[in-house]
């Protein structure tokens, strides 16, 4: 499969119709992850092709219409999206600035677009903090002296809240905090989250009580 980059440059647009989402759920070390498979009919030079997307979602629906770009050279290859998703950038990203001791640098920015936006369009709910974590998918180096380095995980805080209705327990990962969250720990803190999907929500930890 080609890259973006080299996929954009011959990409054609089609109208295609969603028709089929299979949603899958996956838990790792006590965290849930919701993953999409979205599957669309389009037409290509008198060829129907029924394909799994490329960059599909959950906020697909069955029977939607939707633009979709595919491969001259290969009908078969169709995505939702010409633009690279960031998500490989914006991780060697965080990364990088984790490297050189400036986590906390960005995360008030990721974190304040994230709350605005699910405040503004999601739903909230109040769960208690279970549990303190060390996010380990990032390192922080800090020179402590010529000889010696210092190395250390930013702290993130599980949180759950149980469906009065079905019973289910949900499990909620806030952001990662080089400060100590060990004090959150048994306390009360408002989720705000996305009722299609549960996995994008934010913790906000200034709420606690």
């Amino acid at each position: 499969m080609k890259d973006t980059k080299e996929f954009a440059k011959t990409a054609q647009e089609v109208h295609a119709v969603v028709t089929d989402v299979q949603r899958r759920t996956t838990r790792s070390r006590g965290k849930t992850k919701v993953n999409y498979d979205v599957y669309v009919q389009y037409t290509v030079n008198g060829n129907t092709y029924q394909e799994e997307l490329n960059g599909g979602n959950g906020s697909m629906r069955e029977g939607q219409a939707i633009t979709v770009y595919y491969d001259p050279m290969n009908p078969r290859d169709v995505r939702k999206s010409l633009k690279n998703n960031g998500v490989i950038f914006a991780m060697i990203f965080v990364v990088l600035i984790g490297l050189i001791g400036g986590y906390t640098g960005i995360k008030p920015v990721i974190q304040s677009a994230k709350m605005k936006k699910l405040k503004k369009t999601g739903a909230q709910i109040i769960a208690r903090v279970t549990h303190i974590t060390e996010d380990r998918s990032v390192t922080i180096k800090r020179a402590r002296n010529n000889r010696n380095i210092a190395v250390c995980y930013p702290n993130k805080a599980e949180c759950e809240v149980f469906d009065p209705v079905t019973g289910e327990k949900y499990i909620f990962t806030s952001e990662a905090y080089v400060s100590d969250l060990q004090h959150l720990v048994g306390q009360l803190v408002t989720v705000y989250y996305d009722p299609n999907d549960r996995s994008r929500h934010y913790v906000d930890l200034n709420s606690a009580c």
